[in-house]
């Protein structure tokens, strides 16, 4: 898998030199990791680089939800234990950005569950 993620970062990187486009290198390497560390812990590969977009607005949504809840979080530690008992559809209206993440989360959930029955 390593060799796969290092063979879509150099394409990406000669599509951007032949379209003589600037590539953000930070979206890059978290599709990177991502794509890597899904497929290592849940058999999920290239789930960003199968992507146009790398799967930024996920990554843009993780970005503002962590940068507004952040230090809530750190202070008051109940506000996130309580968010999380909220069903996701008042989360989304709260937290518009965070409707890219949750979805990625319910499709790993989803997932994860239909392994549970099937494996038992």
């Amino acid at each position: 898998m390593v060799h796969e993620v290092l063979n879509q970062i150099f394409l990406r990187l000669e599509q951007a030199r032949k379209a003589g486009t600037p590539v953000r290198m930070n979206l890059l390497y978290r599709a990177a990791t991502y794509d890597l560390i899904s497929d290592y812990a849940f058999g999920q590969g290239s789930i960003c680089f199968s992507r146009e977009d790398l799967n930024k607005p996920y990554f843009d949504a993780y970005r503002d939800m962590v940068s507004a809840s952040w230090h809530f979080g750190c202070y008051f530690g109940w506000i996130g234990r309580n968010t999380r008992k909220l069903p996701s559809f008042v989360i989304k209206k709260m937290m518009p950005t965070s409707q890219h993440f949750i979805n990625v989360i319910e499709v790993i959930y989803t997932f994860h569950l239909r392994l549970l029955l099937v494996h038992g």
